[in-house]
């Protein structure tokens, strides 16, 4: 009885000895799953900053790699506040037509025309190819419109007038908008071109993301409810136009986060940000692009103490290869 014990109890060690590899291999095969699902998941949100060295850079470049070779390409964005539109808002082509001919303008109050991708690809100047219904002077049919989203079209500097005469408008994305010449040539929104929103009396939410010019903020002053303002990815920034921001006496948002690519020079000096404080209503600030592009937070936070001040983060957004905008990200909380 004894040597039949024994041997059943050495069966049982062999056989927990031969299975013992194999809970081993199951182990580690379902940790290297969830490492690579975790991984995965940090190269497409855009959670690493490579601009700091470390395992960023090399998740920057297989996020590259990644998105080439899917046709795709990447652009990036700050995740602060910005412009966006109840679900009523019209957002297809198709959708917008229908409501023309019926006649419903009227019942419309939202336009999201920067994701239809008919404006995205039209030409401009229009051409013999085009059809009417992609120019965008039908603008003034919608009477009762109080959000407009147009981003990265190309308009003529009639259509950016024709949106200046939508005085209901209380929120207004122009960003990475270019506006093209009689010429053909094309150029980012100019600050003297702010001068066509001065009828925009009802305008609460501005975004002049993604433009290029140094000056023309104080064409703002005829925007008497303006509260937020967007001037994220702005490039060519400076001491004055900063400045000029006190012409706003009712901003009490702001997103100011330039951009100080390829070796840029610095714009924006201790007087620039200084002249901040100048704004009387500003409540909260939100700063930083990307790592080492970002405003000197800390020193805000000390120049601003009645300010909140936020570090946006990034996300990073990938364009599909005929460049279709993707579909609306969730907002993450900033960092502080």
């Amino acid at each position: 009885m004894t040597n039949n014990s024994s041997l059943s109890a050495t069966a049982a060690a062999v056989k927990d000895n031969r299975f013992r590899p194999h809970r081993v291999r199951l182990f580690l095969a379902a940790f290297l799953l969830i490492l690579c699902c975790a991984i995965a998941w940090l190269i497409f949100a855009g959670e690493f900053d490579s601009s700091n060295g470390g395992i960023g850079v090399y998740l920057d470049k297989l996020q590259h790699v990644l998105h080439s070779g899917l046709g795709m390409r990447t652009v990036i964005h700050l995740t602060s506040p910005r412009v966006e539109f109840p679900p009523s808002a019209v957002k297809e082509f198709a959708e917008l037509q229908d409501i023309r001919k019926a006649g419903k303008q009227a019942e419309v109050q939202y336009l999201e025309l920067g994701w239809m991708t008919e404006f995205l690809k039209r030409t401009t100047p229009p051409d013999a190819n085009d059809k009417p219904a992609l120019s965008l002077l039908f603008l003034k049919e919608f009477k009762n419109l109080k959000g407009l989203n147009v981003n990265y079209l190309t308009l003529t500097e009639d259509e950016l007038q024709e949106i200046g005469q939508c005085h209901l408008l209380t929120e207004l994305s122009l960003s990475g908008i270019e506006i093209v010449e009689p010429s053909g040539k094309k150029h980012r929104l100019q600050g003297s071109e702010l001068r066509y929103l001065n009828g925009l009396t009802n305008l609460e939410v501005l975004d002049l993301s993604q433009s290029e010019f140094s000056g023309g903020l104080q064409d703002l002053a005829g925007l008497p409810r303006l509260h937020t303002l967007i001037l994220s990815s702005f490039e060519h920034l400076n001491d004055a136009s900063v400045a000029q921001l006190k012409e706003l006496p009712h901003l009490r948002t702001l997103i100011l986060a330039p951009v100080y690519m390829n070796g840029s020079k610095i714009t924006i000096t201790d007087a620039g940000l200084a002249s901040l404080k100048e704004l009387p209503s500003l409540q909260t600030l939100y700063v930083g692009y990307h790592g080492k592009w970002s405003m000197p937070i800390d020193k805000l936070r000390a120049l601003l103490p009645a300010v909140a001040v936020k570090r946006g983060w990034q996300e990073q957004i990938a364009f599909g290869p005929d460049n279709s905008p993707p579909p609306p990200t969730m907002v993450r909380p900033s960092k502080k």
